[in-house]
């Protein structure tokens, strides 16, 4: 699945939030399901449980560094693997 985090997205997102952040927003715009997103990894869970979890490609580890120091960052898009 493509997620494209947006200008809006990194607009309302908080550095250093897990479920806050730019990409856990476009994920959860994206899905049905409640995305956390780390530093290492994303957890996608549903009402009752944890649908998927994955690490992150370079792409999106770069994207969370910057994020997280800067509170800027450019829209992209990545695939995760559901």
């Amino acid at each position: 699945m493509l997620i494209k985090v947006t200008k809006e997205d990194i607009e309302l997102g908080v550095p250093d939030h897990y479920y806050e952040c730019p990409i856990a927003t476009a994920i959860n715009r994206s899905t049905l399901c409640s995305a956390g997103v780390s530093e290492y990894v994303t957890i996608m869970r549903d009402n009752e449980r944890i649908v998927h979890l994955e690490k992150h490609s370079r792409l999106v580890k770069k994207f969370i560094k910057h994020f997280d120091k800067t509170g800027k960052g450019k829209p992209f898009s990545f695939k995760l693997k559901v």
